[in-house]
């Protein structure tokens, strides 16, 4: 049984307001190995599904354990469709860490 470390919501800001519409919902599960699982929000479970098929616009990634966090937002950028130009600029400010191999 895998346990769920984090949630993260993808979205874009509301017009109006200084909130979140979220789009998509990342998860993080670990246990023996992590996996991120990125599904469409608001989450819907379908019926019960074979062992190993994923539902329907849901997809697994195994992150890398040294780069767990550029791993999601890569996986973030690949099926989403959303642009992380500045994305990584404004985690360097927030964090203080440099994010590696990307000069945005």
């Amino acid at each position: 049984m895998s346990t769920t470390t984090a949630h993260i919501l993808i979205g874009r800001s509301h017009p109006y307001h200084y909130c979140i519409r979220p789009t998509h919902v990342l998860t993080l599960h670990e246990n023996s190995r992590p996996l991120l699982v990125l599904r469409p929000y608001p989450v819907t479970m379908p019926e019960r599904l074979p062992d190993g098929v994923a539902p329907p616009g849901e997809v697994h990634w195994v992150p890398t354990l040294k780069h767990m966090f550029e791993d999601a937002l890569l996986m973030v950028a690949c099926h989403t469709g959303f642009s992380l130009t500045g994305t990584m600029a404004g985690v360097r400010r927030a964090t203080g860490c440099e994010v590696t191999g990307h000069t945005g």
